[in-house]
């Protein structure tokens, strides 16, 4: 069933996508006109030393996050690996050593990537074992591939590569003609991918078929030893943030275009429930497994912060903290202001909220004792 507020955005699309095939070019967003001041506002302490902080992990029982910086949205731009360290407010490069050392945890004919064109998208950590910790990536550059990393503590605290470090494990790349956007890894060293639409699809179609109601994409299941398996329950409009449950195998998909979130049993690829959000990027699950999502409030064709990356992007976002078993949504944290706008990730770490973006300089740290 269509919305009220989805028939008003399907409008305004419309209007858009006429505008655009006559030769009109759509509004967009700029921040020529804001201060990009760098000071915290109330609770929310900004730091202003990222190139498109799209997404970000922790490292357990440690200060330390990995945060992905990633190129212009649908570019194939460039991006970084960069770890932050919580304790000393400081950004740190993470050396990766990109020759295969060991076996492979992916597919055994995925190759090395262009290590020059290596462009980070969504990623997620796992324990493989007791002393075996992984980061997934999904990787952009020259492919559409889930790159996987053995993370490493290097003890030698004076070393200038720094206290972790990433040796390249391996990839798989799904099949067909994917755009994927995140990952969650699974109990079984396999994981699960968001695969938004066919990259070869022309822009006005992907809108068409946002406007007709029409699913664009799907979830990737993959597994060590039956490669790639399509969940048909989690086909939607434009999927985007993932997140899973290993304990239970449920995963939270975010479907951006259908303004919901979705909870499926990955075994029996049965769809659980779902929930209403408004234009939902990423999702995470805290230590006492709560959801985390980053909701968006703007018209996603008309307004844009595509190629700012010196200043903070202030499209309007909010973000909620969801129970993960009745979906009822327990806090709202909205967003319209200074000191960021355009949330894509939030991660809870003890007291702190940490919250990214795709656009823009700065993640943003939230004292959620001071509310």
């Amino acid at each position: 069933m269509i919305t009220v507020r989805k028939l008003h955005l399907r409008i305004l699309l419309t209007i858009t996508l006429i505008a655009s095939l006559i030769g009109c070019t759509p509004r967009t967003t700029s921040n020529a006109d804001l201060v990009s001041h760098c000071e915290a506002i109330g609770n929310a302490k900004p730091y202003c030393m990222f190139t498109n902080p799209e997404d970000m992990v922790s490292i357990p029982d440690t200060d330390f996050l990995i945060v992905s910086e990633m190129g212009t949205f649908m570019s194939n731009e460039p991006g970084n690996l960069v770890l932050f360290d919580t304790a000393r407010k400081h950004k740190m490069s993470i050396d990766i050593n990109w020759q295969l050392a060991g076996e492979s945890w992916g597919m055994n004919d995925c190759e090395q990537p262009d290590t020059e064109a290596f462009s980070p998208h969504g990623i997620d950590f796992h324990r493989r074992s007791e002393n075996e910790l992984a980061l997934l990536v999904v990787n952009h550059g020259g492919r559409e591939t889930v790159e996987f990393f053995q993370i490493i503590e290097n003890s030698d605290t004076d070393d200038p590569i720094g206290p972790w470090r990433l040796q390249w494990r391996g990839c798989a790349t799904p099949p067909g003609d994917p755009f994927i956007n995140d990952v969650s890894s699974l109990e079984d060293k396999g994981f699960v991918v968001t695969h938004m639409w066919n990259k070869s699809t022309p822009y006005w179609l992907l809108v068409t078929k946002y406007l007709l109601g029409m699913d664009t994409g799907w979830v990737w299941r993959w597994h060590p030893e039956s490669g790639f398996t399509k969940l048909e329950s989690a086909s939607g409009a434009a999927p985007n943030g993932i997140a899973v449950d290993r304990q239970k195998n449920i995963a939270f998909v975010n479907l951006y275009g259908d303004d919901k979130t979705i909870k499926i049993d990955i075994a029996k690829d049965q769809k659980l429930g779902e929930m209403a959000v408004q234009q939902p990027d990423n999702i995470t699950i805290d230590s006492s497994g709560q959801l985390w999502i980053a909701s968006h409030l703007h018209n996603p064709i008309s307004e844009e912060c595509n190629h700012e990356t010196s200043k903070p992007c202030m499209l309007p976002f909010e973000i909620l903290l969801a129970d993960p078993n009745t979906l009822n949504v327990e806090f709202r944290l909205k967003q319209a202001d200074m000191p960021m706008g355009y949330a894509t990730v939030a991660l809870r770490e003890g007291k702190y909220l940490y919250l990214g973006s795709a656009h823009g300089d700065r993640i943003v740290q939230i004292d959620l004792n001071i509310m």
